[in-house]
């Protein structure tokens, strides 16, 4: 038996482990939460999103699908292509553009003008990672307090009022 037919064996054996690995590793969905909203004038709005990995590998974010909504209502949508790197177990925000459509906007605005507005993001989207590709979707909403908000806006552009 020569050196090579003997090595064949512990090869195979190798390669058959890597297989195994590969195919027993499995992808942990990542967290996407939204972070907030970014006015740029016009129609165009910036979607900041917080990306978290919990997986032990590197994944990135090949595209993404979103909307913004307000009390149920569609704010406006957008879609990235442009990928976003992840590294194994950590987080980055990125931030996406949004076409705002104005006449949801203000339907939404004149369905009923509430101390309180459920704001959110919702869509689906796309991973690379070393296992092969993994689609997801993803959702959050959070109530705000427009009177707090545009408090706070107020004291920010005049002061306190003291």
């Amino acid at each position: 038996m020569t050196a090579r037919e003997a090595l064949r064996p512990g090869l195979r054996a190798a390669a058959l482990t890597v297989l195994l690995a590969a195919g027993c590793a499995r992808v942990e969905p990542p967290v996407i939460a939204f972070r907030g909203v970014r006015y740029e004038g016009g129609d165009s709005v910036q979607v900041e999103l917080g990306l978290a990995n919990p997986n032990r590998f590197a994944v990135e974010l090949a595209s993404v699908e979103y909307r913004l909504m307000a009390d149920g209502e569609t704010l406006g949508a957008g879609q990235r292509t442009e990928r976003v790197r992840c590294a194994a177990r950590d987080s980055v925000r990125a931030v996406f553009p949004l076409a705002l459509d104005f006449g949801a906007t203000m339907a939404a605005v004149l369905k009923g003008v509430k101390d309180t507005v459920t704001f959110g993001v919702e869509g689906e989207y796309r991973l690379k990672t070393p296992v092969g590709p993994y689609n997801g979707r993803f959702a959050e909403a959070r109530g705000v307090n427009l009177l707090d908000e545009l408090k706070a806006v107020l004291e920010n552009a005049f002061g306190r009022g003291e």
